[in-house]
């Protein structure tokens, strides 16, 4: 493609991206790296989970850095506790799940030494680490894969349990809530992939927030010979 200024951007993740994955998350975000490769110079920093596996050969060959951040294992109680205390706090509890110490040091540190045009988050995770950056920072755009809030409403509805995980679902809807707003409101830009995802989210984001509507497209699973 001719005519498009060639920039630095900081693509960060709370998985691994690869194209070979079978989870539609991180599948999309590896074909999205992939693509904006050809067009831009791309650093890549992303979480990985005891167990998970990392970026693959595809996404390592076509950007200039790809940096993991391992998150330290726990055990379920001390995960559990770490999530109700999250709760308190309005934190949902995917945000809880992903938040790892020394994170956002490192992120703050990559974009001091990538110095990126943009910053590019995928998913709202990864937006409660907007706040370790300078105030002079470059742009940051949010892709918002599913609207926190509308989904863990729905999830709730279709699956509410009962007694105190009836109250805890309850809770976390409360929380997406919270922290939507907030995460909106640190960022420059939103990209979300359907007009029902942009409706449902233009109920958390402030006035003037530019919001782009973008459909993925992912490249078919090669079928094993």
């Amino acid at each position: 493609m001719t005519g498009v200024e060639r920039r630095r951007l900081l693509v960060v993740a709370p998985f691994a991206p690869r194209i070979a994955a079978t989870d539609g998350g991180s599948r999309v975000t590896g074909e999205l790296v992939i693509r904006l490769a050809e067009r831009h110079d791309l650093a890549v920093l992303h979480l990985r989970e005891p167990g998970a596996e990392g970026a693959d050969d595809a996404v390592r060959d076509a950007c200039a850095h790809v940096e993991e951040f391992r998150v330290p294992s726990h055990s379920g109680v001390i995960r559990k506790a770490h999530s109700l205390v999250g709760l308190g706090l309005g934190r949902p509890r995917w945000v809880s799940h992903l938040t790892a110490m020394g994170f956002g040091r490192r992120f703050r540190r990559l974009v001091a030494e990538w110095q990126p045009d943009v910053i590019q988050l995928e998913f709202h995770v990864m937006g409660q680490y907007v706040r370790f950056l300078p105030r002079q920072r470059p742009p940051v755009v949010l892709v918002e894969h599913d609207p926190g809030a509308a989904t863990a409403l729905e999830q709730h509805e279709l699956h509410p349990g009962h007694g105190w995980r009836r109250l805890v679902s309850r809770a976390d809807v409360t929380a997406w809530e919270r922290y939507e707003r907030r995460v909106l409101s640190r960022v420059d830009a939103l990209v979300v992939f359907t007009e029902d995802d942009r409706h449902s989210v233009m109920r958390s984001a402030p006035t003037g927030l530019p919001i782009e509507t973008i459909p993925f497209g992912i490249s078919p699973l090669p079928v094993a010979g």
